[in-house]
């Protein structure tokens, strides 16, 4: 049995990382390992209750809310200038609080995820004396020169793809880890045949996810032989994204009669919603840029292996996917289309071609998508990585 402290950094919606983190707490726990969480939020939120069926300890604590939220906002310089002492003061009494903490429970590993994670977890690591494992679940955005200094002070780091391993500096240290589905739930999606193409979009409204591509695209759609219901499964994060949503709902009003749009928000159970469509579609950007208030701004994408096409494929629904990281370790051969779908010319072209094509033009075998991503896979290989 091995003790490890888990230090989360989020307590938002439940996303692909976090569903990862919980895949990794539940497996340890079932092994019967001695789990404990430092959460920054409270008890009840959904996050914290999921961790609680792993976990034999939440620990919550909370951090400075200026630093990274526009908590800066309306300050003047001397205001700000004490936000930042404070937070400071805080960050430190954090650090050697859970230091203290992690010594005296004697914690085998610590685990975090993601830059943010790795920024609260690695000082109280060193501190703490602490093997840190370090589970990145996209691309690593700050050069090879920091990331070669972490890597020296991390014990394993995991990465949820070949490709984002293959984009880091060589190290023995970095171990490619799946993430594990419990497929037995999902069902397969059966054979239809209709005049009605219906695509499926299902994730997060944010600007490198492409939305506003895809909507673009469709609003330039003119066969008018074949309808097509287009269904959004997801939300913007937060407020801060609202002005993205009103973009999108403006994009919307410009879709023509024969193109109906369904917009269900958040849903817990995405199957029910998979087993509708002909096609999920995955526009998601490298990066792109939008003029917001007359100010460009760009964005950059995070795909690192994205969970949505592993659940169609697992249940036999093509894709129509962007190539972004990730993407072809998931989609098979036969599995659908991937390419480049970097404009709004782009995502028209391949929508009117399989508007004109039968669905069964794809062969997906689920079986394959079931075995190479299962529970029992990522059980195993975790245990060899965490021994």
């Amino acid at each position: 049995m091995k003790k490890i402290l888990f230090i989360e950094s989020h307590n938002g919606k439940i996303s692909g990382a976090q569903k990862v983190t919980l895949n990794v707490a539940k497996l340890l726990s079932e092994r019967g390992d001695d789990l404990t969480v430092m959460y920054p939020g409270s008890y009840l939120d959904e996050l914290a209750l999921k961790y609680k069926s792993y976990a034999k300890a939440i620990k919550c604590y909370k951090m400075p809310s200026s630093l990274g939220s526009g908590g800066f906002d309306g300050l003047n310089v001397l205001q700000k200038i004490q936000v930042i002492i404070v937070s400071f003061l805080k960050m430190i009494f954090f650090y050697f609080s859970v230091s203290w903490y992690s010594r005296k429970n004697k914690f085998d590993y610590i685990y975090a995820y993601d830059p943010r994670g790795l920024f609260l977890a690695l000082p109280v690591a060193v501190l703490s004396k602490k093997k840190i494992i370090w589970h990145l679940h996209g691309k690593f955005l700050y050069g090879d020169f920091f990331f070669k200094i972490i890597n020296f002070f991390c014990y394993r780091v995991l990465v949820p793809s070949h490709a984002i391993k293959e984009a880091l500096p060589n190290s023995k240290k970095i171990n490619v880890l799946y993430n594990g589905f419990e497929f037995r739930e999902m069902g397969n999606v059966p054979y239809k045949n209709s005049n009605v193409l219906k695509i499926l979009f299902v994730g997060v409204f944010t600007p490198q996810k492409g939305v506003h591509l895809l909507l673009e695209a469709l609003s330039l759609y003119k066969n008018k032989n074949k309808k097509i219901e287009l269904t959004l499964v997801g939300d913007i994060l937060d407020d801060d994204w609202k002005w993205y949503a009103d973009l999108l709902n403006e994009k919307i009003k410009l879709l023509p009669e024969n193109i109906s749009i369904c917009t269900p928000g958040w849903v817990k159970d995405v199957s029910l919603y998979l087993k509708l469509g002909d096609y999920l579609i995955f526009p998601s950007q490298h990066s792109c840029e939008l003029l917001i208030n007359n100010v460009s701004r760009k964005f950059y994408g995070s795909e690192a292996l994205p969970t949505v096409l592993i659940e169609a494929q697992a249940m036999n629904l093509p894709v129509i996917a962007n190539d972004v990281p990730g993407v072809r370790e998931i989609v098979q051969v036969n599995g659908g289309f991937v390419g480049n779908m970097n404009s709004v010319d782009d995502i028209l072209f391949i929508i009117e071609r399989i508007a004109k094509e039968p669905r069964n033009m794809f062969t997906v075998k689920s079986e394959e998508t079931r075995r190479k991503f299962s529970l029992d896979a990522m059980r195993k290989q975790l245990y060899c990585l965490i021994p």
